[in-house]
């Protein structure tokens, strides 16, 4: 493997991938549509900015909470496993389409790469579309600590190692379980089901490791107890890190010590490349084989033997069942698609999910205690913050860019225009009901609050949810973008998105505002009300409208 060859390589798909000539042609040479970026950087400052008070605060109090306990290294473990979990869970869409259904193996192959000069491009790729992980979950955590700490340059050079090799381990594990899988499942036929197999398991093991985390934080523990993790803080972190053994190397080497964290450092450069030197390997005695067998089954698939016609094509099945399944496979295998629609929408859950663990710090209990006066508003306060988290999904403003060049399929079929809808409504509100869901859970550790109000925040929160998904359904009908040779033009560099981002945020931010100048007049109970009058009037009114324009839509020539 030559490296120059490989770094040729990665320099062109890096490009590919992300449109950066694309871009610099469009915007400094043609000088057009220069409004563009700063649009789509708008809307990212606007979620930053909105968001980091609070990731901000729950990490000051969970750092001071594991100060007092004498355990401030749990600190940075819990980041260094979430991030690495979460890695897992997302690395899944990443590696399945990269390895089996990507295009640009059509333009590889032919050219005069070896196959691990093709695997390392393809993996550097995958890589960078994971970073994204570490720059939420791993990079402030890790600043966060080293300035409280106040470690010397020998941290930060460490933490800088520890960054950039962060996801190296999760997408390689990934890899390292699909490539000899490949050879003896069928990619192809189940993808879908491997994709939710695996990413099932791993979100319960995140949702147990956030638990677990939360029982270890002295929340109802008895003296004795206490005394034990005190006693032994280091084999605490290295039982808890047990789950993943890649982050306990990982947290040695930040809270070593100069020398010691040196050869912690050296031993996980040393696991993280040998770990991808064997998926090379892998990858060299199965990938293309296995890449020619899913190109080859299609024109050297066998005639139909007697009777299989008949029962194919005697299978039936309703056009809306049908088209929601088409959503979600089409959701599930474009891993842009699944992983920025699933990300937005556990982003707010899971900074309250981790403020959960960190309700027994006396900061997060003063809060609580200056709420207690206000605790019945907590079901409109509630039913915002699911509103929030569910509408950050995206999926609705890019509900018919998402088509691209197969919306020409979708005008061919023979359906109404009442079943797209409804087929694309319903997928984007499944994945929509995360957020409140998540949210739910968190408020009924955080208040206690009765099912009757994790009911109630629910059923109001997926109203106003809907009716937030209608507007930026009818962004996109109108204007939607069709034509691009690469899926993150779809989502993340589709300004429909950046156009809806004012939309949810301004919702939200008004009806709360609105709520704290009233409430004086207001009670809980007619606050939620109106929200649910607001989210079902704004809903059926935009209805009709969202019939007519998709029917406008799919009779258009293209």
């Amino acid at each position: 493997m030559k490296m120059k060859k490989v770094i040729s390589l990665i320099s062109v798909l890096v490009d590919s991938h992300f449109g950066i000539s694309t871009k610099k042609y469009t915007y400094f040479k043609k000088k057009q549509r220069l409004w563009e970026p700063a649009v789509i950087g708008g809307g990212v400052v606007a979620v930053v900015v909105s968001l980091s008070p609070l990731y901000y605060l729950l990490m000051k109090n969970m750092f001071d909470q594991y100060v007092q306990m004498g355990l401030e290294n749990l600190f940075i473990t819990t980041s260094v496993l979430l991030t690495g979990f979460l890695g897992f869970f997302f690395g899944i869409f990443f590696m399945t389409n990269a390895l089996f259904f990507s295009k640009d193996m059509r333009t590889l192959v032919p050219l005069p790469l070896s196959p691990s000069e093709v695997i390392t491009g393809k993996m550097f790729i995958v890589f960078l579309d994971q970073m994204f992980i570490s720059l939420a979950l791993l990079l402030p955590p890790l600043i966060y600590f080293g300035v409280r700490m106040e470690l010397g340059i020998h941290y930060w050079i460490y933490a800088a190692v520890v960054f950039l090799l962060s996801q190296v381990i999760p997408v390689t594990f990934i890899g390292l379980i699909l490539l000899p899988l490949s050879r003896y499942i069928k990619i192809n036929r189940y993808r879908d089901f491997l994709v939710f197999f695996i990413s099932a398991i791993i979100l319960v093991g995140v949702l147990v490791f956030v638990g677990f985390m939360g029982g270890v934080e002295g929340n109802g523990l008895t003296p004795e107890e206490i005394s034990q993790v005190l006693a032994d803080p280091d084999a605490l972190i290295s039982r808890i890190s047990l789950l993943y053994p890649p982050g306990l190397i990982a947290v040695r080497a930040l809270t070593s010590g100069a020398s010691t964290g040196f050869l912690w450092t050296v031993l996980f450069v040393f696991m993280n490349f040998g770990a991808f030197a064997l998926l090379i390997f892998l990858g060299k005695k199965l990938y293309y084989h296995t890449y020619s067998e899913l190109q080859e089954s299609f024109a050297s698939r066998k005639q139909f033997k007697e009777g299989e016609l008949a029962t194919f094509l005697s299978k039936h099945e309703t056009p809306l069942k049908a088209l929601i399944r088409r959503e979600w496979r089409y959701f599930l295998r474009v891993p842009s698609f699944a992983v920025n629609g699933l990300s937005s929408v556990i982003i707010l859950p899971a900074l309250l999910l981790i403020m959960t663990g960190a309700s027994g710090s006396d900061q997060v209990q003063q809060i609580l205690t200056i709420l207690e006066g206000a605790s019945g508003f907590v079901v409109p306060a509630g039913v915002l913050v699911a509103v929030l988290a569910g509408s950050l999904s995206t999926l609705a403003s890019s509900v018919f860019s998402r088509e691209g060049k197969l919306f020409r399929e979708l005008k061919a079929l023979p359906i109404s225009v009442k079943q797209v809808v409804m087929a694309k409504i319903m997928q984007i509100t499944t994945v929509s009901l995360i957020g409140p869901a998540a949210t739910v859970i968190a408020l009924f550790v955080l208040f206690r609050i009765s099912l009757f109000e994790g009911i109630a925040i629910i059923l109001t929160s997926m109203v106003c949810i809907t009716f937030l998904n209608f507007i930026q359904f009818l962004i996109d009908v109108s204007r939607p973008v069709l034509d691009w040779d690469n899926p993150h033009k779809a989502m993340k560099q589709n300004l429909n998105v950046a156009f809806s981002l004012p939309v949810i945020f301004g919702f939200v931010v008004g009806a709360g505002y609105l709520g704290y100048r009233l409430s004086d007049l207001l009670s809980p109970l007619a606050m939620t009300l109106v929200l649910l009058v607001t989210g079902i009037l704004g809903t059926l009114l935009l209805w009709r409208t969202i019939l007519s324009r998709t029917s406008a839509l799919l009779i258009r020539d293209l």
